[in-house]
This record gives C-alpha cells, structure tokens and sequence, in this order.
C-alpha cells in the first residue's frame, strides 16, 4: 500500500480488497509492508477493523444494500463496508463517514463515488445500527456450512457461527507473576488459566 498519510482505515480497506479481490491471507497481509509506518497501536486497530468487517461482511452488505441502486467497485464497497460495521458498532458518524468519503476522494478511480459514499453512510449511521442487531448471523460460506450441517446438524452450526461472529476475547499475561491480581482489578478482567487476564 502506497502512501504517507496511512491510517487504520485505509490500512483495513487496503486488507479488506486483497482478501477479497485477490485471495490474500489476513496473515500474510499482516507480515507485509501494507502497515509499515503505522505504529503499534494503529496496525492492531486496522486488523481489528478488518477482522470485524469480515466477520460482519454479510450484515453490512445487506444494510448497504438497502440504500445503493447497484453496486460500486471492491474498493468503494469495502470502504462502505468497513464504515458501516464501524457505525453499527456506535463508532462516531462525523469521523467515520468523513475519512470514508476522504479515502474514496483519494482514489483517482473511484473519485466519482464520494457523493454517493457520503449518502450511503449518512443513511447507514441512522437506520443501521438499529438493523443491525436483528439481522441473523452470518452465515458460513456454503461449501464450508453443509458438511458441517450434515455432520453435527443444523441447531450446532448455527452455535458455530454464534460464535464465530463474536469478537475473541483478549488474553494478557503479564512478565511478573506478582502483579496479576492487581492488574485483574485494574483493567476489569478475569484470572484464567493460572497467570492469564481475560
């Protein structure tokens, strides 16, 4: 990915069309250059972005769905799928839609997108997180979900993709053993696993 002005989200939408557009692996594309110059934080909050709106690519397609006549290129789509995940989540309008509209205004090749970025979201930050939490949950692919149905039945694989759909919890174990009850408290985690904060 080329540029100075890198951000999480341009890091993300980067990620989301070399895996869908080219058939990259998420690992692969987090060993590569498409984050250098991004600090630590930032590369983790744009694979957090990204990992999210893979997860949720099916909720957001069908909201985004509802305001588009048809569909634009990968890159505007994954632009709007990353700001729309990020809007059913309750992340703030104003930023969202702004840097959507910024990163779609930036591509020479999908400058002509922006007005339609900014009335899709805008729509998408009003009705959407409503919609949001009675579509159902993604669903796996095909391929993947009927032998798997045929396997365990169909009530289990939709415990899978429950599941499957939530964000994983994080695990800190901290270097001094010591300290643990402590942090525990401080950060409102959990001990599990004898030494580990979650």
């Amino acid at each position: 990915m080329a540029g100075p002005n890198k951000t999480p989200r341009s890091c993300a939408v980067y990620m989301l069309t070399q895996i869908l557009g080219e058939g990259r692996l998420m690992a692969e594309l987090s060993q590569s250059t498409a984050m250098d110059g991004l600090d630590p934080a930032d590369r983790a909050r744009a694979q957090r972005l990204t990992l999210d709106t893979l997860r949720g690519l099916e909720r957001a397609d069908r909201i985004m769905a509802k305001f588009m006549r048809k569909a634009p290129p990968l890159f505007v789509k994954n632009v709007l799928r990353l700001a729309t995940v990020e809007l059913c989540h309750g992340g703030d309008a104003h930023g969202i839609v702004n840097e959507a509209v910024n990163l779609v205004a930036g591509n020479k090749r999908a400058q002509a997108f922006k007005g339609m970025v900014n009335a899709v979201l805008r729509k998408v930050a009003e009705k959407g997180p409503q919609e949001w939490h009675i579509l159902r949950v993604p669903r796996l692919p095909k391929w993947v979900r009927d032998p798997l149905v045929a396997a365990y039945g169909p009530q289990s694989v939709t415990e899978f993709e429950t599941v499957q759909f939530q964000t994983p919890p994080l695990d800190l174990t901290p270097k001094d053993p010591t300290t643990i009850t402590a942090l525990a408290t401080k950060l409102g985690g959990d001990i599990v696993l004898d030494g580990t904060i979650r």
